[in-house]
């Protein structure tokens, strides 16, 4: 989509999240992953994309066929030089420490 676009020519990194309301572990990154100030402060480095995926649709049927979605919640992870890193997508709930690191991940990739 455009905001994607627009997104990865920032120069900065980006994630997609796709998340749900009927996710339990979607709402548990937000509680407890995305709430931790150490995961705030990170996140200001990137650019952050939410999609709701809770309802079908066809945007949603293109973005499960391009990032091979499985389930909620995927994360997608896209360097600084706009590059999908995509050993690093996040299927699971991961603890504020974890993801910090898998963000670190993301900034050190240059390639």
């Amino acid at each position: 989509s455009e905001n994607l676009t627009m997104a990865l020519q920032s120069g900065q990194p980006v994630i997609i999240d796709f998340w749900a309301e009927w996710c339990a572990a979607c709402h548990e990154l937000e509680e407890k992953t995305f709430s931790d100030a150490l995961v705030m402060e990170k996140l200001k480095q990137f650019q952050l994309l939410k999609f709701d995926a809770t309802d079908e649709s066809e945007v949603l049927k293109e973005y499960k066929n391009k990032f091979s979605i499985q389930g909620l919640p995927t994360l997608i992870f896209y360097n600084g030089q706009g590059k999908m890193i995509s050993n690093l997508t996040l299927t699971e709930f991961e603890s504020p420490q974890a993801f910090q690191d898998r963000l670190d991940k993301i900034l050190e990739s240059k390639k």
